[in-house]
């Protein structure tokens, strides 16, 4: 039995009612110096414990240049993390693992540093000579709701350390070598989550890596600041909410493809407008519209309708419908099998028809692409989506222009517009082989009045 499995004794009393424990919170692996401050203090802690581990015991054999990158990295993580829970005020510790069985599992996804040598570095680092970490080993506790396991704080002579170089916790930041390339299974239903797929590297996904490193380096030095109009404050985002990572589905690194990642996606279209600043600006938020229809129409070089691609003719009004088409339209995409009733949530969209007939209306409406319908063709649309999406970044970057994607739509300066207006219309003019329909969020915002979706056609 190792120490870490050892039963703590308890005064607890022994009644029905487990003890509740609080949740603990986690070691974040990635954690990494950020500042050339950081960065110094991290190799003086690595060089003293080198030293100490040459003196106490020496090896054999120098570490694999491998193995070396990954002991580096390790002590950078243990530093940065104690570092930024002293900073923070969190004085409970950090839960870390020490079981083999955990440790020893490898994956892409996984940082190196949680490998079967990371006790190792935690025990030379908690030693009395060092002191810079304090260990309370984990302990099955049988009167609590939860076993507990390893916790580590800032040790003495570290919180020295980090007091006389006035580190501060914008100090600490995060790795670049977490994996942003994620590839994910097939979804047996619809509460599956997709699992993340273990695969070999190719010239392709090493391009597709590099690429996005570029476009991560750019945001982390971008001025993007979050304004809580409540509360009156200011707050930048750190470097994870900037961080994107491109998710491809269906086990295919041409199916999906999106990026995701960046803190400005899950809020609102107007809650971004409001309270986002870029380089000191308020932003705008281009997108293209009708993207799906209009890529299939590129695909087999036909021209769309030169209407709305959602404004389906019928007895009503068809801006009456116009969601509930863009919905089913989609939905025909994304399915393999016909459909057998309305997509969820469009029983109010739709005209009140039989689902078979809806279908038929669009059948009819986009005759040169519904051949596309019920084929599953819509995972690989959002590929080629997130390839021009891609492109779009990388131009805009080379303009000097910070752009913020979410999905298919950039956020931008509003100085921007113009610029943001006319890269986008090439890039899809170029990849699709057809214009560009691009539309502006329109603004809710009292003091601008409202202003209603730009069309842009490039020329």
């Amino acid at each position: 039995m190792t120490a870490a499995q050892q039963t703590k004794p308890t005064d607890a009393p022994n009644d029905n009612a487990p003890i509740k424990l609080e949740q603990d919170q986690f070691f974040d692996p990635w954690r990494a110096p950020r500042t050339p401050k950081a960065r110094t203090l991290v190799a003086d802690v690595t060089r003293q414990v080198e030293s100490y581990e040459r003196h106490r015991r020496p090896r054999d054999r120098q570490r694999k240049q491998k193995d070396q990158a990954v002991f580096e990295a390790t002590i950078a993580a243990i530093v940065c993390n104690l570092a930024h829970a002293h900073l923070s005020d969190h004085k409970e510790g950090l839960a870390v693992s020490r079981s083999n069985r955990e440790l020893g599992v490898k994956s892409r996804y996984r940082s190196p540093v949680l490998g079967k040598k990371f006790p190792e570095a935690l025990d030379l680092m908690a030693s009395p000579e060092m002191s810079f970490v304090k260990q309370r080993l984990g302990y099955r506790n049988p009167l609590a709701n939860r076993n507990q396991q390893t916790l580590i704080n800032v040790g003495p002579r570290l919180k020295n350390m980090i007091v006389e170089r006035d580190l501060e916790l914008s100090d600490i930041g995060w790795s670049m070598d977490e994996e942003t390339i994620i590839l994910k299974a097939t979804k047996e239903d619809f509460w599956d989550p997709g699992a993340w797929i273990e695969y070999e590297d190719t010239a392709e996904t090493n391009a597709m890596r590099s690429q996005l490193k570029q476009i991560n380096a750019w945001l982390d030095e971008a001025d993007i600041f979050i304004i809580d109009d409540r509360n009156l404050t200011i707050s930048g985002l750190d470097e994870r909410e900037r961080r994107l990572r491109r998710v491809f589905t269906q086990g295919s690194f041409e199916r999906g493809g999106r990026l995701f990642g960046g803190r400005w996606q899950p809020m609102g279209k107007h809650e971004r407008l409001r309270k986002l600043e870029i380089g000191g600006e308020k932003v705008v938020e281009l997108d293209y519209s009708q993207m799906a229809p209009r890529l299939l129409y590129g695909m087999v070089s036909e021209k769309p309708p030169a209407s709305d691609a959602y404004l389906v003719p019928g007895p009503a009004d068809p801006t009456q419908f116009r969601d509930g088409f863009k919905k089913l339209f989609n939905a025909l995409l994304f399915t393999e099998k016909p459909l057998e009733r309305k997509p969820q949530g469009t029983e109010s969209l739709l005209p009140k028809e039989n689902i078979k007939v809806l279908v038929q209306r669009l059948r009819d409406f986009h005759q040169p692409v519904a051949h596309f319908f019920e084929t599953g063709i819509g995972h690989h649309l959002q590929f080629r989506e997130s390839q021009l999406m891609l492109e779009v970044l990388l131009r805009l970057r080379d303009q000097d222009i910070i752009a913020l994607p979410v999905h298919d739509a950039v956020i931008i300066p509003a100085s921007a517009e113009q610029s943001t207006r006319r890269v986008m219309g090439e890039v899809f003019l170029e990849k699709v082989g057809i214009e560009a329909v691009i539309t502006r969020t329109p603004s809710l915002d009292p003091t601008q009045g409202n202003v209603l979706p730009l069309l842009y056609r490039d020329s």
